[in-house]
């Protein structure tokens, strides 16, 4: 068994959050899952643990943001006294609501803004799930699952990630898994339902994209919690980019099927020893990538083909 806290964080990350666990109670009942796995998850939508169609109960493990704060309010407050959330383009500030209920709405500075707000509430929450993994090992993969493309994950997954890794270092693998904007494009074709989704998805991967290029000499300034943290280096081991397409033009289309496949691959990953990033099972030899003496490990996951696409 290998030590995971599944971090689910927003929309189709509690959608996918509940397909994992609900496949480690088929294994070893309701109640019953070892201490080395631990659920944790968070929505702007505050009722989105209640949803009739998630695949198990996850209230228990569903952080209930503070619905009484004004978002707007704090926002104001803070930008013209105490010259905060100056990453908020002046034509989002009318995307803020006054309160938090209903979720972000696909704006990701809406839900950077959120998760500034509810800091306080969620950070403890997550911490307290970490320390108690560590409690019984001396380590623990972090698998993280969001959407790249809507409001809650898309705003505050960077965040999460770098007070986790601000708190615990080397004592927690990070790994993130972000869901692109392929698959809401498939449900809604014509885009007026989600308009924004592609335009969240490519903003989240220059991003991540950006992070992954700090070093000790060149450090990246990011603002979490009203205190600026310089990062040295990316605060995800790895990161994996999922879309709704395989190789064979094979498509998902409908983001539940999509939240259930992830789950059954994320849930492997719990049982499957020590997760070792992607990176290093590759070596780079003569202008391309090789996957070096790994077959066993790649069936030890069940799985029957590996693509790695560059870039």
């Amino acid at each position: 068994m290998n030590p995971t806290i599944y971090l689910g964080i927003g929309g189709t990350g509690v959608k996918t959050l509940a397909h994992i666990k609900h496949q480690f109670e088929k294994e070893y009942g309701v109640g019953n899952i070892p201490d080395e796995i631990a659920f944790v998850g968070f929505d702007f939508q505050t009722d989105m643990d209640e949803d009739p169609d998630l695949a198990t109960d996850i209230s228990p493990d569903f952080i209930k943001v503070d619905v009484a704060a004004n978002p707007k309010q704090t926002y104001e407050v803070g930008r013209d006294k105490h010259n905060k959330y100056h990453w908020m383009h002046a034509a989002n500030e009318t995307n803020v609501g006054d309160k938090i209920l209903k979720g972000a709405h696909q704006v990701r500075t809406t839900g950077r803004l959120y998760t500034e707000i509810t800091l306080g509430l969620i950070l403890p929450r997550i911490k307290s799930v970490i320390s108690r993994v560590l409690c019984v090992c001396p380590y623990v993969d972090i698998h993280m699952v969001m959407s790249l493309a809507g409001g809650t994950g898309a705003g505050s997954f960077i965040t999460i990630a770098t007070a986790i890794k601000q708190d615990f270092g080397s004592r927690v693998n990070l790994f993130g898994f972000g869901v692109t904007h392929s698959v809401f494009e498939a449900m809604d074709p014509m885009g007026n339902k989600m308009p924004n989704v592609m335009y969240n998805c490519i903003s989240s991967i220059i991003d991540l994209d950006y992070m992954f290029t700090a070093t000790p000499e060149k450090p990246i300034y990011f603002e979490v919690g009203g205190e600026t943290i310089a990062l040295t280096e990316s605060v995800f081991d790895d990161f994996f980019i999922i879309d709704n397409k395989s190789d064979n033009n094979y498509e998902i289309r409908k983001i539940d099927e999509l939240c259930e496949m992830l789950g059954l691959a994320l849930y492997s990953f719990g049982l499957s020893g020590h997760f070792t990033p992607i990176s290093h099972h590759l070596s780079y030899k003569m202008g391309y990538h090789d996957v070096q003496n790994k077959i066993g490990w790649v069936r030890g996951l069940g799985a029957c083909e590996v693509v790695y696409k560059g870039k």
